[in-house]
């Protein structure tokens, strides 16, 4: 399914703003806890790390304090007692569990602090005391519980040391209790300060993977909001592309609203919902001009109607003022002629037929006006069609084989071609006779003054739907665009004689039966008209 501009403009705005979301919960979900591991190294681990450093220097005091013979069993004992190696030892143990039970911080940093734990754990619990004080020279009469670990074992050194002191009396010293005691600070003193050392091994691990980590959620961060941008840029060119076709569309819609309606139906039509009101605007401007040739078409044949109609009313006039007088010159030129025969035999020979010449010619002038008063008329006059059913392929060839003899006198081959089939046709048979020997006739007399090698009229005649075409071809001097845009303008002639009428005659004869006429012609190519009638 394709989807609109406003649906694809929201995807994209909703995609970054989707992604710009992400990246800034991302961000801020990577801050935070960026914030609570760098919160649990200060408050929970960097502790533990200064704990080790001060129980190291704790055993190193005692150690050194033991070792002094000024030094008394009972300071020595509560100084032990508030030193408290194994409680610092269960305290750094459980912060390193919570640690890694929270899962706060990097999986490999994780497992170090997890085997860290187990080795504080496991000095907590475990029996080294038990070996070092059976190894001490002079040892104290006590008895070592067999399942003790060594918080249980450091214990019962300074409870059986503190019995024992208070047996010898307060100004006694216990030599192997003080041994005992020694002994297992050195044992202390070696075990935190490896794991003093694992710590700090441990703690830079843990700030190695963590700034890893802080990396690789800034470079991932840096890739979203870079994602987002591109995004953004390119749904701003998506954006541009899609509204691109605005400008051509408002220059579109200008030149319409200006009446400029030629090149409506060409140009790059684009896809989408901006090309189809393209294409719409196209479509309407090339309905536009359409309607507007034809309201123009009918505007001029309405001003042509008009001015037929006066040229018709004129012309009745102007016939019936000049046909009487006419046939008053007329008659009087018979008679002139008959007084001319009857002149005495005194008038010479050459007088005689000099006068018959002048009324002759006089004669002629007055049946050629005659004549072009009796056209004036019948255009003026244009009867209804009488329509019957004929056969035009028949008529055409009864009317073109009579003519052809006038054709070949003027030295024009008059040939025609028709199908074998009949051509049935409703019309005026002798309406359309006179308008196919109009035709003719001019064809003719086009080719007077322009001498051609093979003068020749071609006529054929066609059915095509519901249409009969007839097609009058000559190979003449043909005419210019000028002469053929005004050819069935009444009156107009490129001949020296004529009315001028004859193929605006023809034309109303064609639109009488509610067919059409076309001309075409080029100079030295000849000239052809197209005649288009329908069936009924």
């Amino acid at each position: 399914m394709k989807l609109s501009l406003p649906a694809r403009a929201f995807g994209g705005n909703a995609l970054i703003v989707l992604l710009l979301g992400s990246v800034t919960i991302f961000s801020i979900l990577a801050m935070e806890r960026g914030r609570q591991q760098l919160s649990l190294i200060r408050s929970d681990l960097m502790p533990i790390g200064a704990l080790l450093e001060r129980s190291v220097s704790d055993c190193s005091t005692l150690i050194s304090t033991s070792k002094r013979s000024g030094a008394s069993d009972e300071a020595l004992l509560q100084s032990l007692r508030s030193f408290n190696p194994f409680g610092r030892l269960a305290g750094a143990r459980g912060v390193l569990e919570t640690v890694g039970r929270q899962g706060k911080l990097p999986a490999a940093a994780q497992k170090r602090l997890a085997r860290l734990a187990v080795r504080i754990g496991a000095l907590e619990h475990g029996r080294m005391l038990a070996v070092e004080l059976a190894r001490v020279e002079g040892r104290a009469p006590m008895v070592l519980p067999a399942s003790a670990n060594n918080r249980e074992l450091f214990q019962l050194v300074l409870d059986s040391w503190e019995e024992a002191a208070r047996r010898a009396g307060p100004d006694t010293s216990v030599p192997a209790y003080r041994a005992a005691a020694r002994a297992s600070l050195k044992i202390l003193l070696r075990s935190f300060k490896r794991l003093s050392v694992d710590y700090n091994q441990t703690m830079n691990l843990v700030w190695t993977l963590s700034e890893q980590q802080e990396r690789r959620v800034m470079l991932l961060a840096v890739l979203l909001a870079a994602a987002a941008l591109l995004s953004s840029v390119l749904l701003s060119v998506l954006i541009l592309r899609w509204l691109s076709p605005i400008r051509s569309i408002r220059e579109l819609a200008y030149r319409i609203a200006q009446g400029e309606y030629l090149d409506s139906d060409g140009g790059q039509v684009v896809t989408g919902e901006l090309g189809q009101l393209e294409a719409d605007l196209r479509r309407m401007a090339g309905k536009l001009h359409k309607r507007e040739e034809m309201i123009r078409s009918q505007s001029e044949e309405l001003l042509r109607s008009e001015r037929l109609s006066a040229i018709g009313k004129m012309s009745t006039q102007i016939a019936h003022e000049i046909r009487n007088p006419l046939n008053a010159i007329g008659l009087r030129l018979e008679m002139l002629d008959e007084s001319i025969a009857a002149l005495p035999r005194a008038v010479d020979k050459g007088t005689m037929e000099n006068l018959q010449a002048q009324t002759a010619r006089l004669a002629r002038e007055v049946e050629r006006l005659t004549e072009v008063t009796e056209y004036y008329l019948k255009f003026a006059r244009f009867p209804r069609p009488q329509k019957e059913d004929m056969d035009l392929a028949g008529t055409l060839d009864d009317l073109l084989g009579f003519y052809s003899h006038e054709a070949q006198a003027a030295g024009v081959a008059l040939a025609w071609e028709f199908p074998q089939r009949p051509l049935p046709l409703r019309a005026d048979n002798n309406l359309l006779k006179q308008a196919m020997l109009n035709l003719l006739k001019n064809s003719v007399e086009a080719f007077a003054g322009h001498p051609c090698q093979a003068p020749a009229i071609q006529v054929r005649a066609w059915a095509e739907g519901d249409l009969l075409r007839i097609k009058v071809e000559d190979n003449g001097p043909g005419m210019d665009e000028a002469t053929v845009a005004r050819i069935f303008d009444p009156f107009f002639t490129t001949k020296d004689v004529g009315t001028g009428l004859g193929l605006t005659l023809v034309q109303q004869i064609l639109r009488e039966h509610g067919g059409d006429i076309l001309c075409s012609s080029r100079p030295g190519a000849g000239t052809a008209f197209l005649l288009s009638l329908p069936r009924g």
